[in-house]
């Protein structure tokens, strides 16, 4: 689907389930959890052992601007801090720990996002599953 065809808060789930690079332009911070919700969601509905072998997370090659994040996003961010929705984690390409069967929750990702915006750049750092709160 053309990004122009997205709604406000879409995301082409085949990017996050092949790697690909995600286009910042393209896609909000909203826009990005709601895929790493979707994620986290399919993952909770594997088998017990197969959670136990895949690794839950988002590795972040290359880095959204420093514009990325908008005071909308951030609002929405916000509202969704106390979420137990399921979430896959996010992990910079430089972090060489990862989160083997670790789910994540929306909130803690929107925490992390929340984060990324105050320090001006995402991930803020290493990975989520590296600063839980």
């Amino acid at each position: 689907m053309p990004a122009e065809e997205l709604g406000p808060h879409e995301l082409p789930q085949v990017q996050l389930e092949t790697g690909n690079h995600v286009d910042w332009q393209q896609v909000t911070p909203v826009r990005f959890l709601d895929s790493l919700v979707v994620a986290g969601e399919r993952f909770a509905e594997l088998p017990a052992d197969a959670q136990e072998r895949f690794v839950p997370a988002y590795t972040i090659w290359e880095e959204p601007g420093t514009d990325w994040f908008d005071a909308d996003s951030i609002a929405e961010l916000e509202r969704r801090l106390g979420s137990t929705r399921p979430a896959w984690h996010v992990v910079a390409s430089r972090c060489s720990f990862l989160p083997f069967g670790e789910i994540s929750t929306e909130g803690e990702q929107a925490r992390y996002l929340l984060d990324g915006a105050r320090a001006g750049r995402y991930p803020p750092g290493l990975g989520s599953h590296m600063d839980p709160r």
